[in-house]
This record gives C-alpha cells, sequence and structure tokens, in this order.
C-alpha cells in the first residue's frame, strides 16, 4: 500500500494532479512510465484526465503489480514487475516520474538510476526533491530520509518546472527536467 501523499482526495495530492495535468497538455505528453507505481491511487486520476495518455507502471512487487493489471490494466495503461536499478535504459517515453522513490534508498543507487535515466532518449524526468535538505545522508534500502537532488553528491540542474507537492511548510516538490527537447 502506498503511503498517505498517494491519497487522490488530499489538497496535497489534488494539487500535484491539477498541475501535472496542465504539464501534460501544455507540453503534447503521450507516454508515462510510473518507475515506482506502487497502488496506483492517485496516478488514476491523471489516466482519467488524458484518457489517450500511454500510462506504463513498473514496481518490484509482483502482488502490487498483478492487482493493478487486474483492476485498471487496458489498452492504454499496463502494469510490469520490473526491479529499475538493473533496467539499463528508459528509452522512447515522454516523462518518467519517480514520486517518493529515492528517499528510500542508498546515494549509489540514486546514482546509478539518475546515470541511467540521463543518458536514456526520455523527453522529460519528475523526481520528488526536498529543498530543504542541506546535506544528503545515507541509508540502507528500504529506511527513509529526504533528498536534494540540487546539492552533492548529485548537483542535477534547474528543474524545467517545479509542482508544489506538500503542504507550503514542507518544501517538497516533484520537479519536471527537461531531458531531450
Amino acid at each position: 500500500m502506498s503511503g498517505p501523499g498517494s491519497n487522490p482526495d488530499i489538497q496535497q495530492t489534488k494539487n500535484l494532479v491539477v498541475n501535472l495535468d496542465s504539464f501534460i497538455k501544455n507540453n503534447n505528453i503521450k507516454s508515462i512510465l510510473d518507475m515506482t507505481c506502487g497502488d496506483f491511487a492517485w496516478m488514476k486520476k491523471i489516466i482519467e484526465l488524458n484518457q489517450n495518455l500511454k500510462y506504463y507502471g513498473f514496481d518490484i512487487v509482483k502482488e502490487i503489480i498483478d492487482l493493478n493489471a487486474q483492476r485498471y490494466g487496458s489498452d492504454n495503461v499496463k502494469f510490469f514487475q520490473k526491479d529499475i536499478l538493473n533496467e539499463l535504459n528508459f528509452d522512447n517515453y515522454d516523462l518518467i516520474i519517480i514520486r517518493d522513490f529515492f528517499i528510500h534508498i542508498p546515494i549509489n543507487d540514486i546514482t546509478k538510476i539518475l546515470s541511467v535515466l540521463f543518458k536514456s532518449k526520455i523527453r522529460f524526468l519528475a523526481i520528488t526533491q526536498y529543498e530543504d535538505v542541506l546535506l544528503n545522508t545515507d541509508i540502507v534500502t528500504g529506511k527513509h530520509r529526504k533528498i536534494n537532488l540540487s546539492i552533492k553528491p548529485f548537483n542535477l540542474p534547474e528543474a524545467f518546472m517545479k509542482i508544489l507537492d506538500s503542504r507550503i511548510d514542507d518544501c517538497r516538490y516533484l520537479n519536471i527536467y527537461k531531458i531531450l527537447p
């Protein structure tokens, strides 16, 4: 089960859906890869607003993928069991979303995934970012801490767009980076 930030009925998630929907429409997004789809709780709202969008959800947990495929699968909505740490490219998506995943994995794993993503043929990449973090700390897989991708060791460039993904005092955003024109 996904965490409380995935509840489609709370203001935080409603704000995310409205702004992400606007981004999708304004940038002619036709395909999305949700790298850690979880229970698909909030993303189904995006699909309802963009019915021609091709959506691909990855998760490592087979039971989640099977349940999502049974409940929500269609010609335009597909789910796959994948360990994204072992994927070598993510080509041919207009938008890849990584929401609330990097907060649970070690810095070396984040660096590995980012390296593959920035070499892939994708148009945009959206990642959770905590701008109030001044020092990135390492953890073991499964633990939790906030992460700031703008500072060492990641040093990502300025985001193309930022969507507030929290209460106003949390400094949590879904940062969208432009990868290919």
